[in-house]
């Protein structure tokens, strides 16, 4: 799928790039958002540059039990709300306008999207378990600067 769901193992909660830089994260965001035209790498939106947000994109492996932040995205705000759909549901988003969005986004029905949802919480709750390290990777650099 070319829209999917990003969730965070409980471990990670907060342990991420915006919160380390602190105050140097809109300096860094905005350069990512400016490298893409602030466009939206998923669906293509380019318009309002507020509605444009930089996403870390993680990958996981399952069995040294590392997340490692592989890189930072140029999204919408809705591709985003979807990417964080648990935070989105906590917050009262319109989870059907989500689904829909997604559905549409990767060509398949709001059901089958939602199998997509299923299978990834299920992942989540396999990870939920389990004690995480965080790896910055390529960006650790940042973290100096």
């Amino acid at each position: 799928m070319k829209l999917e769901l990003h969730l965070i193992p409980k471990s990670c909660f907060y342990e991420n790039l915006r919160l380390a830089l602190g105050p140097r994260w809109e300096g860094v965001s905005d350069k990512f958002k400016a490298s893409k035209n602030y466009t939206c790498e998923i669906c293509g939106y380019h318009g309002n540059k507020n509605l444009i947000h930089a996403h870390e994109h993680w990958e996981w492996d399952d069995e040294k039990h590392t997340q490692t932040l592989t890189k930072v995205e140029c999204v919408c705000n809705i591709c985003h709300a979807v990417m964080h759909w648990g935070q989105s549901h906590t917050r009262g988003c319109n989870m059907d306008e989500l689904c829909t969005h997604a559905a549409k986004i990767n060509g398949c029905t709001k059901k089958e999207f939602m199998n997509h949802v299923e299978e990834s919480f299920a992942t989540w709750r396999i990870r939920a378990d389990q004690k995480w390290i965080v790896d910055f990777g390529a960006f650790k650099s940042y973290l100096r600067g």
